[in-house]
């Protein structure tokens, strides 16, 4: 069974499965508050253990994924500039293989490489 309890709850539990133990007078009974406490602790610190491990990964997972979109755009940029292509979002988008919003929010990348059918003065 998966129980939710935030911190504040499981300091109140500890503390209420505390004052059971103080007031029970029978050795049996006080064993198996005493044993529910640990197990109720090792627990609860193993699942913020697990969460903080979890946190950390996912981090580092959108940092390589960041890493990987760059690379993909640069390298979308450098292809064009070898073909003597526009370089616009769409283009960088359809040559590197990620989406269009993607390659406008990377745009300062090859922002000084946009070229866009301008009448030349």
């Amino acid at each position: 069974m998966r129980l939710s309890v935030t911190q504040d709850e499981f300091v109140n539990i500890k503390i209420a499965l505390k004052e059971l133990l103080r007031n029970s007078k029978k050795d049996e009974e006080k064993q198996e508050i005493d044993n529910l406490l640990k197990k109720l602790e090792k627990q609860f610190d193993k699942s913020f253990e697990t969460r903080a491990k979890k946190r950390n990964a996912t981090k580092k997972a959108i940092e390589v994924k960041k890493d990987n979109t760059k690379k993909k755009i640069i390298n979308a940029v450098n292809l064009l500039r070898l073909e003597n292509k526009k370089i616009t979002p769409y283009l960088v988008a359809k040559t590197s293989g990620v989406s269009f919003n993607t390659a406008k929010k990377y745009k300062y990348l090859f922002q000084n490489d946009i070229s866009y059918d301008l009448p030349i003065l």
